[in-house]
């Protein structure tokens, strides 16, 4: 029904999934801990979020590297890097 280029991610750089929202998603649920959260309590943690994000940009902008992810994850970019380049 869909082209294979659409959705296949052979030669993506680092992002390997399709729906970039389940980790910020889960991140979100993490931080407010509340399995039904009100309004304001929802509204104040996405503005925190954002503000958190500007600043991380700002700092990238100002020479500060992006923080390492995990060595389990470095470790598997690596073997898909590898795995590509064969």
């Amino acid at each position: 029904m869909f082209d294979r280029k659409i959705w296949n991610h052979f030669n993506t750089d680092k992002t390997r999934t399709t729906n970039h929202l389940e980790g910020w998603h889960a991140a979100l649920n993490r931080s407010i801990s509340r399995p039904k959260p009100n309004i304001f309590l929802l509204i104040n943690e996405i503005k925190n979020q954002q503000q958190n994000f500007e600043l991380d940009i700002t700092a990238q902008k100002n020479g500060n590297p992006k923080p390492l992810s995990k060595m389990k994850f470095r470790k598997l970019e690596e073997r898909l890097t590898n795995a590509k380049d064969r």
